[in-house]
């Protein structure tokens, strides 16, 4: 009966013992069977050990930062472990690559050895720009070795719009019924999941210096901030409205401050917030006039009419001409009849 024992002294190769405990009817090696049948166990110990050799081989990539901005630079980490070759800095580019999505290989800006040439880190940087992109959100960089033969190793990352502070906003209230305000966003973000855009809203405060906020858009018409109820995102378009009758949200006369927010939940310091005033009464489009009555005699034209908002202050504007005239005239008025 006969134990092997393979005992390891360093990363690449192994002594061999064979320790042989023999039966009392087996003393010693006395044929060549028995010969070759030592050199086998030999042979095979060897191939044994140049597997494990080769099986030491790693490779790893780091990425900083892993949620990347677009036109954010990327740094990359590569680093070739306890690899069998004797490293040669001579041509030292081609014993580690770093490539991306589109099978590109980036220049790699340094190398470091360490003392027993057993561990190679290579650094490369990137820059994502918006034309490079393909239509999905997540792309990847993979790192190999021609050292390290059919091992790899890939590193998925999220690209995102990096949250843009919204500069341009309106309103437009209808006939004192309700609002609706629109904001260009400036970008189109790409992960739902992670940007946040919501609305806030708060009326006459009298003090809009200390408050709060952040990711949403809000209102306020008295001194809380409030939710926008019923916002929407088409695209690069966020909007809100303030509709009738509708509880606490309801539409009111006044002066509204708005707070739009955007940040995104893996780079929370990325966020941004931008505040916006509206006064109602400079927004309003009327509704039109309804049941007009003309009558006309030789000396006048007497027009009357009606508005379903009859008690709010109105103006109204006026174009006529006779058949003998080319060019219209106009006349604004303060109430709602005219003779």
């Amino acid at each position: 009966m006969c134990r092997i024992d393979i005992l390891p002294t360093d990363p690449y190769c192994c002594t061999v013992y064979i320790m042989c405990i023999c039966l009392p009817v087996v003393r010693e090696w006395r044929s060549m069977k028995a010969l070759r049948c030592t050199l086998q166990i030999v042979l095979f110990l060897c191939i044994c050990t140049l597997v494990t050799s080769e099986d030491q081989c790693n490779l790893t990539l780091k990425t900083d930062p892993l949620y990347i901005f677009l036109g954010e630079q990327i740094n990359l980490t590569c680093t070739l472990y306890r690899f069998r070759t004797v490293y040669n800095t001579s041509g030292s580019e081609n014993h580690v690559l770093i490539s991306k999505w589109n099978k590109q290989n980036l220049n790699i800006s340094s190398y470091i050895i360490d003392n027993d040439n057993s561990t190679v880190t290579t650094h490369a940087q990137d820059v994502v720009s918006v034309n490079s992109v393909p239509e999905k959100a997540i792309l990847w960089y993979l790192c190999t070795s021609p050292l390290c033969e059919d091992k790899s190793a890939r590193r998925f990352l999220n690209i995102e719009n990096r949250p843009v502070k919204v500069s341009n906003g309106s309103c437009l209230v209808y006939n004192w019924q309700n609002m609706t305000c629109a904001w260009d966003l400036g970008v189109i973000y790409r992960n739902t999941r992670d940007v946040s855009v919501t609305v806030q809203y708060n009326d006459s405060v009298p003090d809009f210096t200390n408050l709060d906020y952040d990711v949403t858009l809000r209102w306020s018409v008295y001194t809380h901030l409030s939710p926008c109820k019923h916002i929407q995102i088409k695209g690069k378009c966020l909007t809100c409205k303030m509709l009738e009758n509708d509880d606490r949200e309801s539409y009111r006369r006044g002066t509204y401050m708005f707070f739009v927010n955007i940040t995104n939940s893996r780079r929370l310091e990325a966020g941004v917030s931008s505040r916006f005033y509206f006064n109602t009464d400079e927004l309003v489009q009327p509704a039109k006039v309804e049941n007009v009555l003309t009558q006309v005699n030789k000396t006048e034209i007497n027009l009357l009419w009606s508005h379903s908002k009859p008690y709010v202050s109105l103006q109204f504007k006026i174009e006529y001409k006779s058949r003998w005239e080319n060019d219209w005239k106009v006349s604004h008025f303060f109430n709602n009849e005219i003779n």
